[in-house]
């Protein structure tokens, strides 16, 4: 039959709907064979040059985003071009990080200190990533009011989202590999190009696109009061004023042994069996300190704990009012719908996807009021129950619908103010259901299956590495498709693949592409090596890593060449650090020609190599303006600072270590110090004991600060200041005067919520520090361990952000304030905090870790206040 003529319907009446659908697809994809043939020699022609091979194979890899060329995407496809033709054996590619997502502001986003507004992001954040790791946020741009969309999802999760934001869905296509039937391929769209229930293409109905489930949220454990497990059994079945968990006789051998059995009540009325009335000691106190007497809920630090403490809180529910029925389906039922939502972010933060539910119960006739149901299909071989009789019904998923969360309906909502952010790894979670939504294509994509079909090289070798493996796999596996597509096997039919998976794949020229993690850059060879991202941002700050990335690449990266004087190694990465890989590469003076693509140009440091001549002109010129236009890189500079934006957006690192690190115009308005505040919301008092007290050793300093709420966002000013050598026999008698000091602060800023009290390190002297100040029943605190933990510079850097955006002032008294220290007469708040130097040693820095620690509790640090 022709492949034009239309289809008989009358020809075909024993077909079913879905089989005349599949018929349809196979006709328009017969169709778009023939059209391929007929123009074959014409493409084949385009594809000579790797710029032209882009253009037309763009649609396979990306078949909803049109391509839109550039000048900058000609330069790369130029030098690897002359990589092909052994013009070059060792290109350095420099770009700026370029994807950016926007979410209307009240999106809730779960962070590592607890839950924040999207619009409340700022660089430096971390957020979590769909495998549960935290990610840094690296960007954000200026708030913009546009067009927004509710996308919902089958588990009546919602998220508002503008039309450009970035989703990664698994889509329903009519062919995939490797069995070429359909089936689902991993895409990046816009929310304008989601595809809901009942989307049709052409004449088919096509199922919705899906989102992969993310993995359990990862954070570290947290001293909790109450046992997790036992917490999750008493607000199942404990009564809500007192110590006491309640069971039937079937359970009651279990649950005994969380305490002792106070009262047993024989059956009675619908009661079959005993009644056991259990005793936790000490539970009632502990309850009654949390706030939860009465008012049964969840606190959100258990809420916000490591994975293991969640899933014995989720089992202790479980346990008590949960059950598991003959299909699988895991439920919590309770009638107090704070808990029941509680349970449901519950849920969704171990990697679950729970929906909720609720109906009025009767009970013999008897109104018993709304229940809320959240329900569940957990994984295989996940433990929901302690108890064994309700474990044994877990069966695990038996098909994707409980891994992945299918759009059901994307709709207009009007203009909303929405805000892009950029993150490590692309993709990041939102919602309190955890939602995942969303640049190395022509080097390690394009190029390889540009070189194996219209170079006429299917015979080379391809080794590709990232930091993370998963990375480098996403890219293979997109290189493997592109390869097995129909477009490329009609165009280069020679190009026949016999082995094929993730991260390994052959073909019967004996080209083969593998697929690793830069740290196993030890095994195999090949005739190009691309190294991509070899660095994580968090991985960039580690002098450890960096010396361990150094050394894999001196050791390994040559050695894995086939022929080292031809064969070609491709580094391609933005900058992240002075002596990253790319500085190793500066540090040896290796032979590598140098595509570096600043995002604005700089005339006294023009790019140009025989390849290729950067066509700006002016400084300033922006590399991608239609892209990035010049609003969000200017809300960029503010954001990230000016390390940042220069080492990741313009390709100049420059040293963290040894520089000063605040400049001191950061900390005053127009040049000049703040106003002390007339009126504030409260005073707090850092203090950083010395390690070892006494006129030879280092300062105690106590820094104070006040916080001003209004107008958002919070702002904190530095409003005294002290610092002294004190002998440890004499910290008692000088400790009120802390709080004394505090007090006045209070009444002279005109504080309304007062002097709070004082934050202490919880080490050496700082330990007798807050002894004393529990004795006398002062309001200290210690401060937490995340952030002891740190080292200065680490504590300096991680608040860098809050100082670069203006948050952080130094009131006029504390500016001029001198006092004498170590035999010096100085302002040594100033000096400290301005002349710090990230990574020396040796430095007067008592005063500037008490501001750091000041900034962390106040503005960085959700559990401070």
């Amino acid at each position: 039959m022709n492949v034009h003529s239309p289809i008989d319907l009358s020809l075909l009446p024993a077909l079913s709907l879905s089989k005349l659908d599949q018929e349809l697809d196979r006709r328009r994809q017969e169709r778009q064979r023939a059209e391929t043939i007929r123009h074959a020699d014409e493409i084949r022609e385009r594809c000579k040059t790797l710029v032209g091979f882009v253009r037309e194979a763009w649609h396979v890899l990306e078949p909803e985003t049109p391509y839109k060329p550039s000048w900058h995407h000609d330069a790369l496809c130029d030098h690897l071009e002359a990589i092909h033709r052994r013009e070059i054996t060792r290109l350095q590619i420099n770009q700026p990080p370029g994807t950016a997502k926007a979410l209307d502001h009240d999106t809730p986003i779960f962070t590592t200190w607890g839950w924040k507004r999207h619009g409340d992001l700022q660089p430096g954040d971390f957020v979590f990533g769909p495998d549960g790791c935290p990610k840094r946020v690296l960007a954000c741009t200026e708030d913009r009011i546009v067009d927004a969309y509710a996308v919902r999802f089958d588990d009546r999760a919602e998220i508002i989202a503008s039309a450009d934001h970035q989703w990664v869905v698994e889509r329903d296509v009519m062919s995939v590999a490797p069995r070429y039937a359909r089936g689902r391929k991993l895409m990046v769209v816009t929310t304008a190009e989601l595809r809901s229930s009942g989307y049709k293409h052409g004449d088919s109905e096509r199922r919705p696109d899906r989102v992969v489930v993310c993995k359990p949220v990862q954070l570290p454990p947290k001293r909790l009061m109450i046992d997790p497990y036992v917490l999750g059994v008493w607000l199942g079945d404990g009564g809500s004023t007192t110590g006491m968990i309640y069971a039937g006789a079937q359970d009651a051998p279990h649950f005994s042994k969380l305490g002792r059995v106070a009262r047993i009540i024989p059956p009675d009325g619908t009661r079959r069996q005993d009644f056991y009335h259990i005793l936790i000691e000490g539970l009632q106190s502990k309850l009654r300190m949390l706030g939860l007497l009465g008012n049964k809920h969840i606190p959100d630090d258990y809420l916000e704990s490591s994975a293991e403490q969640r899933w014995q809180l989720l089992r202790g529910l479980m346990d008590t009012d949960g059950t598991c029925d003959k299909r699988g389906i895991c439920s919590f039922s309770n009638k107090n719908e704070q808990i029941a939502r509680a349970v449901h972010q519950l849920a969704s933060s171990l990697g679950l996807k729970p929906g909720i539910t609720s109906r009025r119960v009767t009970f013999n006739g008897k109104d018993c009021g709304i229940h809320y149901r959240v329900a569940f299909i957990p994984t295989a071989n996940t433990i929901v129950f302690n108890l064994a009789r309700k474990q044994a019904g877990v069966r695990g998923n038996q098909n994707g619908r409980s891994r992945n969360r299918y759009v059901i309906s994307v709709d207009p909502v009007g203009k909303r103010l929405v805000k892009c952010i950029q993150v490590e790894g692309s993709v990041y979670l939102a919602g309190r259901e955890f939602v995942p939504t969303h640049n190395s294509l022509f080097a390690s994509v394009m190029f390889h299956a540009w070189e194996w079909g219209p170079g006429g090289t299917p015979g080379m070798r391809y080794l590709t590495t990232s930091y993370m493996e998963k990375y480098a796999r996403r890219d293979s596996r997109k290189t493997r498709d592109l390869i097995a597509s129909e477009w490329y096997q009609t165009l280069w039919p020679n190009v026949v693949l016999v082995r094929d998976n993730e991260t390994d794949f052959e073909n019967t020229a004996k080209g083969v592409r593998s697929a690793m993690p830069f740290a196993s850059l030890t095994a195999g060879r090949g005739n190009r090596l691309i190294i991509d991202d070899p660095h994580s941002t968090e991985m960039a700050e580690s002098d450890a890593d960096r010396e361990r990335a150094e050394r894999i690449f001196r050791e390994s990266a040559t050695s894995r060449l086939n022929d080292p004087a031809h064969d070609a190694i491709i580094v391609i990465m933005h900058r992240l650090h002075p002596d990253d890989l790319c500085g190793v590469i500066d540090r040896l003076q290796l032979p590598y020609t140098k595509l570096v693509l600043p995002m604005e140009y700089v005339r006294s440091l023009p790019v140009k190599t025989p390849w290729f001549t950067d066509p700006r002109q002016q400084d300033g010129e922006l590399l991608c303006p239609d892209r990035i236009p010049r609003a969000t890189i200017e809300a960029n500079k503010i954001e990230l600072g000016t390390y940042a934006y220069d080492t990741q957006f313009q390709q100049r690192p420059r040293g963290r270590e040894g520089t000063q690190f605040f400049p001191t115009d950061l900390f005053l308005v127009n040049g000049a110090p703040a106003e002390h505040p007339a009126r504030c919301d409260a005073i707090f008092a850092v203090i950083d004991s010395a390690t070892k007290t006494g006129k030879t050793h280092d300062g105690t300093a106590t820094a104070f600060f006040a916080i001003e709420d209004i107008p958002k966002p919070r702002r904190i000013f530095v409003a005294d200041w002290d610092i002294a050598q004190i002998e440890g026999s004499l910290l008692e008698a000088w400790l009120p005067s802390v709080f004394q000091r505090g007090e006045e602060l209070a009444k002279e800023c005109g504080a309304r919520k007062g002097f709070l009290g004082a934050f202490i390190e919880d080490k050496a002297s700082g330990m007798i520090l807050l002894q004393q100040a529990r004795r006398r029943g002062m309001a200290a605190f210690p401060i937490e361990s995340k952030l002891t933990s740190m080292g200065k510079s680490e504590r300096a850097i991680s608040v860098s952000g809050y100082v670069n955006r203006g948050l952080v002032k130094i009131t006029k008294p504390a500016y001029d304030k001198i006092t004498m220290y170590k035999g010096r007469a100085a302002n040594h708040l100033v000096r400290q905090v301005c002349g710090f130097r990230i990574g020396v040693q040796d430095q007067d820095d008592d005063l500037a870790d008490s501001v750091f620690y000041g900034i962390a509790i106040s503005l960085g640090n959700a559990e401070g206040f």
